[in-house]
C-alpha cells in the first residue's frame, strides 16, 4: 500500500492530473453554485477576472518556458544553451550529464532580477489595460465598491503570480513536477471548500479574490523554499551567486522575446474574443460565452497535463538527441490529449445545458455550432502548442509574426464583425485565422526536426492506443 502511494505521489502525470481534476471539481461544484448565487453582471466580472489572471501570466513574456528549458539543459550537464537550430544540431550528443550546479545557481540569480521587472510590469499592465477592458462592467454596475476593491486585489495578485511562475519553472526544470502539482492539488482542494462556504454564507466576488490572493502567497513561499532547500542539499550557497550572468541572458533572450511576442499574439487569439464579448451590453450572452470558454480552458489543461508534466523528460531527450524515445513519448501524449479533449467536451456539449437546467441555472453553454467550432479550435491549439514547444527547444522561434498578425486580425476584425454577424462570425474569424498558418506550421517544423515523416507520425499516434492497452506505454 505504501509502495502504491509513493508511486502515485511521485508520478508527475498523476499529480498534474490530480491538480487538473481538482480544478475540474472546482468547476463542477463551484460554478453551478456561483451561477445561482451571483447575478449575471457578477458572473461576467468573475469570468473576466480569470481572463486577467492569464493576462498577468502573459507579462512573463516567454521567460517561464525558456527558464524551464535552461534548467533542464543545465541539469543534464550542459555548459551552455543552444543559440539556434544550427547550434542545436551541431552540439555534441551527451551520454550522461552531471548537473552543472554553478550555471543553475547563476541562472536563478539572473532570473530573480528579471522577474522583479516582469512582476512590476504585470501590475502596470493590469492597472492600465485591465481597467480599460473592465470599464464597461464598472459602468454597468454603477462603479460598485466591491468590484473596484476586487480589482485592486487583482493587481497585487498579478505581482505574486509572476513570482510563482519563476519558482514553478525552476521546479519543473528540476523535475519536481509531482511535488509542485501535489501541493497545488492540496491547496486547490481546500479552496473548493472555502469557495463553497463563501458562496453559501456571504456570496462576494471580493471575498473569493481575497482568498485566491492568500493561497497564491502560500504557494509562492512553498515553491521558493523548496527550490532553495534543493540547492542547499547540493551544497550550493546561493548567496555566492548574486550576479546577473550576461552570457546566460544572451542565450535565453533571443528565444524569450520571440516567445513573449507569440504569447501576446496567442492571448489575443484565444482571449481576444472574451475581451470583445465583455464590451457588449447583454450580460446573459456575456456570461454564457465566458462560462463556456472557462469550461474549455479547464478541459484543455487536463488534456495537456501528460505532455507538460513530463516536459523536463522531453527536453532531456532532446538534449541527448534520443529521437526514438522522444517519438514514443510525444505520440502517447498527443493521443491522450486528443482523446481527453474530444471525448470530454463532446459529453459536456451534449448534456451541459440539460444539466444546467436540471440545477435551475439560467446561464447556458453557447449554441451547438459555435460550441463545435470552439471544440475543434481547442484540439488544434493543443496539438500545435505541443509541437511548437518541441521545436522551440532549439532556441529558434519562427512563430512570432504569424502569431502577432493572427492576434491583431482576431481583435480588430472581431470588433467589426460582432455587430454584423454576431458571435458565430467572431468564432469563425478566429478559426480560419488560425487555420491559415498557426494550426499546422509548428508540427511541420517539429516533425522535420526529429526526422518523423507524417505517415509514421499518424501511425505512431494511433499506435499509442495499442501500446497503452498492452501496457507497453508508461502513462504515469
Amino acid at each position: 500500500m505504501a509502495g502504491m502511494w509513493n508511486k502515485i505521489k511521485n508520478s508527475a502525470t498523476l499529480m498534474t492530473w490530480s491538480n487538473q481534476f481538482v480544478n475540474f471539481g472546482s468547476a463542477l461544484f463551484i460554478l453551478p453554485l456561483l451561477l445561482k448565487r451571483f447575478d449575471e453582471l457578477e458572473i461576467a466580472f468573475w469570468f473576466l477576472v480569470n481572463v486577467f489572471m492569464q493576462l498577468a501570466k502573459l507579462a512573463d513574456s516567454g521567460f517561464g518556458p525558456t527558464l524551464i528549458r535552461a534548467v533542464s539543459y543545465f541539469k543534464a550537464g550542459a555548459e551552455k544553451l543552444p543559440l539556434n537550430k544550427e547550434d542545436f544540431e551541431s552540439s555534441e550528443v551527451k551520454e550522461k550529464g552531471v548537473p552543472n550546479l554553478t550555471k543553475m545557481a547563476d541562472l536563478l540569480s539572473t532570473s530573480n532580477r528579471i522577474y522583479l521587472i516582469l512582476s512590476l510590469f504585470a501590475v502596470l499592465l493590469l492597472g492600465t489595460g485591465g481597467v480599460a477592458v473592465t470599464w464597461n462592467i464598472f459602468e454597468m454596475s454603477d462603479f460598485r465598491q466591491d468590484f473596484i476593491s476586487a480589482f485592486a486585489l487583482i493587481l497585487v495578485n498579478s505581482y505574486i503570480i509572476l513570482q510563482i511562475v519563476k519558482w514553478k519553472s525552476f521546479m519543473t526544470g528540476l523535475d519536481f513536477v509531482a511535488v509542485s502539482n501535489g501541493f497545488y492539488s492540496l491547496i486547490g482542494s481546500v479552496r473548493v471548500f472555502v469557495y463553497i462556504a463563501i458562496l453559501l454564507i456571504y456570496p462576494s466576488v471580493l471575498l473569493l479574490i481575497a482568498y485566491n490572493l492568500l493561497t497564491n502567497i502560500v504557494i509562492f513561499f512553498y515553491l521558493r523554499n523548496y527550490v532553495r532547500k534543493w540547492f542547499a542539499k547540493q551544497k550550493v550557497k546561493l548567496s555566492d551567486h548574486k550576479v546577473f550572468d550576461k552570457e546566460i541572458f544572451k542565450s535565453i533572450w533571443p528565444a524569450t522575446w520571440k516567445l513573449g511576442g507569440i504569447y501576446w499574439g496567442n492571448y489575443l487569439i484565444t482571449y481576444g474574443t472574451s475581451i470583445i464579448i465583455a464590451q457588449i451590453d447583454n450580460a446573459a450572452l456575456m456570461a454564457g460565452f465566458l462560462f463556456t470558454q472557462r469550461i474549455m480552458f479547464i478541459i484543455r489543461r487536463m488534456a495537456e497535463a501528460p505532455f507538460y508534466a513530463n516536459i523536463q523528460k522531453t527536453y532531456k531527450l532532446l538534449a541527448f538527441k534520443d529521437f526514438a524515445g522522444l517519438k514514443k513519448l510525444v505520440s502517447m501524449n498527443v493521443f491522450l490529449a486528443m482523446g481527453i479533449v474530444i471525448s470530454s467536451l463532446t459529453v459536456i456539449g451534449v448534456f451541459g445545458n440539460w444539466g444546467l437546467g436540471l440545477l435551475g441555472i439560467e446561464t447556458r453553454i453557447v449554441p451547438p455550432l459555435i460550441y463545435a467550432i470552439m471544440l475543434a479550435m481547442v484540439a488544434l491549439e493543443i496539438h500545435s502548442a505541443m509541437h511548437a514547444t518541441i521545436y522551440s527547444s532549439t532556441n529558434q522561434i519562427p512563430f512570432l509574426i504569424p502569431s502577432l498578425v493572427s492576434g491583431a486580425v482576431v481583435v480588430v476584425g472581431g470588433f467589426m464583425i460582432l455587430d454584423v454577424y454576431g458571435v458565430l462570425g467572431l468564432i469563425l474569424l478566429q478559426f480560419f485565422t488560425q487555420l491559415s498558418f498557426n494550426y499546422w506550421y509548428s508540427w511541420y517544423l517539429s516533425l522535420n526536426l526529429i526526422n518523423w515523416p507524417l505517415f509514421e507520425y499518424v501511425r505512431d499516434v494511433f499506435g499509442a492506443s495499442l501500446r497503452i492497452m498492452k501496457g507497453e506505454a508508461k502513462i504515469l
